[in-house]
């Protein structure tokens, strides 16, 4: 299984601090399972941050390098890791992520400790039009697709002569 994880977020915060249970959830996906970091920063800070947390079991690292001009970064490393294979998983703390994967078709998980995630992510946020209603909208489309797919539902009668 190839898991891609959003290294802001899940595992980092925006201190520059570990976020523990990130690290302990994405160490013990390691086992069985490919992993690929993305992130904001460049291969050279990012492998320094991952070596002095002891981060060190992964497979691939997209960074900062992959950028290009009009196109938003984080969309761009999900394009590139797709490209390299199929993603069967994305963990991310960013609902408007989460949201862009899951339109991608690749299964997503919303990661989130209290004490880190930005205040603009959370269902509570105090903004009029929050990130979190994206995810639900997302999900609403997914299931109004669903509903309305004919393969999915039987219209032929059973013959038993």
């Amino acid at each position: 299984m190839h898991i891609l994880v959003e290294l802001e977020g899940v595992m980092r915060s925006q201190a520059d601090e570990p976020i523990s249970t990130g690290i302990i959830m994405v160490g013990t996906l390691t086992i069985y399972n490919q992993i690929t970091f993305m992130t904001s920063m460049n291969k050279q800070m990012s492998e320094y941050w991952l070596n002095a947390n002891k981060v060190v079991d992964y497979d691939n690292l997209i960074d900062s390098s992959v950028h290009l001009e009009g196109e938003e970064l984080a969309h761009r490393q999900i394009t590139l890791a797709r490209a390299k294979g199929n993603v069967d998983l994305f963990i991310t703390s960013n609902p408007k992520l989460w949201v862009y994967a899951f339109n991608q078709g690749i299964p997503s998980v919303m990661f989130g400790v209290p004490a880190y995630i930005r205040p603009e992510f959370r269902p509570d946020a105090p903004k009029k039009i929050r990130s979190w209603n994206d995810i639900e909208e997302a999900v609403s489309a997914q299931n109004a697709l669903r509903t309305k797919d004919a393969r999915l539902s039987r219209t032929e009668a059973l013959n038993f002569e």
